[in-house]
């Protein structure tokens, strides 16, 4: 009987590695937190990428795919035996990567899941900030640990090498400029400390724009008490905020107290605060104004379409604009969402040359993500897994709910009610 399991299990690994060798390895590590998929998947990309390891034990990105895929087999496992195994397993890896690469980014990172100490964890930071940045991914995980570690001069310093690196997306920086451009001087954007506010301080640091705006991000703005460091950096005392029963008071501070304007990018997450807030909430475009009072804001989006915002990169979808990791199509999308309503405006209005010229932008951007083809390793990773849930949901297996929006953009742009 024990001859058989062995002879079974032996069949196994050969079909997981028969299987892998005619799989392409994906660069899986670019997922940053494990997407929802069966642990099938990522140990054939295990094994693919174990392929490719045998052929160089010193290839840093085949170790960084690998010790991913390994990572994401422990965090996906439920029962609780095998999730340790599977725990051994990752860090019999780190291991191997000490020996074989040691010194780099990709052992430090995983280096770091293994570390609780709180001082050897700022030992192991710091020898990471302390290597030269080669991908946006570095400038990214090093932006955003100063970031959190409030280390401002620092952030400076990086966000200027990255922006004369070249090393970013073209696209999202672009997008980004848009949203800061049509802003009042002085204001404040609510934003969140995710890939849109690093490249919020790639504009602000890097390129030396947009000094007067102040960002800050959604959780800070509706709890200031855990936002401490921000308020005290603004010179305000939290006292003020003891006693208030608003849901962003953070917002109303600024508004009423210092008079200066307060935006919402279309990046806020906080759901419960957008729903909270919209009556007060007003679209000027990418944007949305928090506003006591009601004011002519069509008026605004339309300016800021007609005159502020640099949208030829939208207009020239077949040159490559975005050469990093956070290039994502579907951020354009926004677009869409947000000049609906004046496209509408241009048709009741009979403003047809306006309303053909609009229209045209909008069904480009949304023709554009429904027909193009993965052009960087990030959109090929992702393509991969989106392929894969939709296999997933079509045998009724669990997985993270996907929705095709194409179709309701669609709508958007050719005016049919909902």
């Amino acid at each position: 009987m024990r001859r058989f399991i062995y002879l079974l299990y032996f069949l196994i690994i050969l079909g997981q590695v028969a299987t892998a060798q005619n799989t392409k390895p994906l660069e899986i590590s670019l997922m940053g937190y494990p997407i929802s998929l069966e642990i099938s998947w990522y140990q054939t990309q295990k094994e693919a990428w174990k392929i490719e390891l045998k052929k160089d034990k010193r290839n840093e990105k085949a170790w960084d795919n690998y010790a991913y895929a390994c990572f994401a087999i422990w965090q996906t496992e439920e029962d609780s035996s095998k999730k340790q195994e599977f725990r051994k397993e990752l860090s019999t890896c780190i291991k191997k990567m000490k020996k074989f690469i040691p010194d780099t980014r990709t052992y430090y990172r995983y280096f770091l899941l293994q570390n609780t100490d709180s001082q050897q964890q700022e030992r192991i930071h710091q020898q990471i900030l302390s290597l030269k940045r080669t991908c946006e991914r570095d400038f990214l995980d090093d932006i955003r640990y100063c970031y959190e570690m409030h280390q401002i001069e620092k952030m400076k310093e990086i966000a200027y090498e990255w922006y004369k690196s070249g090393l970013f997306s073209s696209d999202l920086l672009s997008y980004c400029y848009n949203e800061l451009v049509g802003l009042e001087r002085n204001s404040v954007l609510v934003s969140e400390p995710t890939l849109s506010i690093f490249y919020h301080h790639l504009l602000q640091y890097g390129l030396g724009l947009f000094a007067d705006i102040e960002i800050i991000s959604s959780v800070d703005l509706m709890k200031p008490e855990q936002g401490k460091w921000f308020w005290e950096k603004q010179g305000v005392d939290l006292k003020i905020f003891s006693d208030s029963k608003k849901i962003a008071p953070g917002a109303e501070y600024f508004l009423e107290k210092e008079k200066r304007p307060v935006y919402f990018s279309q990046f806020v997450f906080q759901k419960d605060l957008l729903e909270a807030l919209k009556n007060k909430l007003y679209s000027e475009g990418l944007v949305l104004k928090y506003s006591l009072k009601p004011y002519n804001n069509i008026a605004v989006a339309r300016k800021n379409y007609e005159q502020v915002y640099l949208l030829d990169y939208l207009r020239r979808p077949w040159v490559c604009y975005h050469p990093g990791i956070t290039y994502n199509m579907t951020a354009n999308w926004n677009y869409i969402i947000s000049f609906a309503p004046l496209l509408q405006f241009y048709r009741t209005s009979g403003d047809k040359n306006q309303y053909v010229k609009l229209k045209n932008l909008l069904q480009g951007i949304l023709d554009h993500t429904r027909f193009s083809k993965a052009a960087t390793e990030y959109e090929k990773m992702i393509e991969a897994v989106m392929a894969r849930q939709l296999e997933m949901k079509e045998k009724g297996e669990s997985v993270i709910k996907i929705v095709d929006r194409r179709d309701e953009f669609q709508k958007l742009i050719d005016g049919v009610e909902p």
